[in-house]
Formats: C-alpha cells, structure tokens, sequence
C-alpha cells in the first residue's frame, strides 16, 4: 500500500476488474509468484497493477492478514508492506485492475469508502504505524529518485495461499 501527502493522506487503490468484489477498491497486491520473496512480490504487483515502480528495500512490513474468512475464494494470508511519499504520483490501471487511483485515508477510515476483502483495516494499520515513523528523519521515501525525503506512507499487500496438490 502506498500513502501520500503526510498534510492530506491519500492511499493508492485500484478498482477489481474481475470477482469477487468486481468494480470495488482494492488495495494493489496479488499472488506471489514460485521463488519470489514477499517484499519482491508486493513490489512487482504495485508496479504490473499501477504503473508504480516501488524498490523492495524501501518497502515497511505491516503486518499479516490471516483471517480464514477474509476471501470468498478461500483461506487467503496477505502479508502487507507500506511506503510513504510526498505526494500523489500518476497512476494506471493494468493487468487485473481497470483503474488506479488514490483515494483519502480519512474517508476509508471513518467507513464512508468501502474497500474490498478486510482491506479497509489493513489501510488503517498502515496508516497508524506509517504515521508514526513518519517524524523519523529519513522516513519518507522519494521513489522516482530512491532517496529519503518528501514521501508518505503508502503499502503494498500480496498474497500467499496454499493450495491442494501444490
């Protein structure tokens, strides 16, 4: 997940082409690819579903999702990664996501966006651990540059789940 502008929060989100939660906001993440790290895997996913070039070294772990009922599809475990910037870059949609775009934290906050899967609670903890080390010096990440400076929290999210056979 990626958050912008500390003064006014913005989360970068794209919208579900496909089920479930079609035509929902969505936080950008996917599947991990075989022999792929975690970090590498929200890191390319950012960068197929927006356009967004993200370096696995600037990357916040966040936490782990893990609630067996959080996907219809079934018992799917996301582990999510954040990065602040200082402002809102232009996004894409691509690959699975028919747009990208960024959305307040405060309205996906206080329930009046609503998000697809539990992705709504994982903006939240990134927002409130992002923020926190936000007035670090250093924290902010410029990722069209690579240097520390002028960016807010934003995270990235991916998937790993197990499969029968596999």
């Amino acid at each position: 997940m990626v958050i912008a502008n500390p003064v006014d929060p913005h989360v970068l989100t794209i919208v579900r082409r496909d089920d479930p939660f079609a035509d929902m906001p969505a936080l950008p993440g996917g599947y991990w690819d075989l022999g792929e790290r975690a970090a590498e895997a929200a890191s390319r996913e950012l960068s197929e579903e927006t356009g967004l070039p993200v370096h696995t070294g600037q990357l916040t772990y966040v936490g782990m999702y893990d609630n067996p009922d959080r996907d219809p599809r079934g018992h799917v475990v996301s582990h999510a990664f954040g990065i602040l910037i200082p402002r809102q870059l232009p996004v894409v949609g691509a690959d699975d996501a028919v747009s990208a775009e960024w959305l307040p934290v405060h309205e996906i906050r206080m329930g009046h966006r609503p998000m697809a899967f539990d992705h709504a609670a994982i903006v939240n903890d990134a927002y409130l651990k992002l923020a926190a080390t936000a007035q670090k010096p250093g924290s902010v990440v410029n990722i069209a540059t690579g240097s520390n400076h002028g960016i807010q929290a934003h995270t990235v999210h991916s998937n790993i789940t197990s499969r029968k056979g596999q």
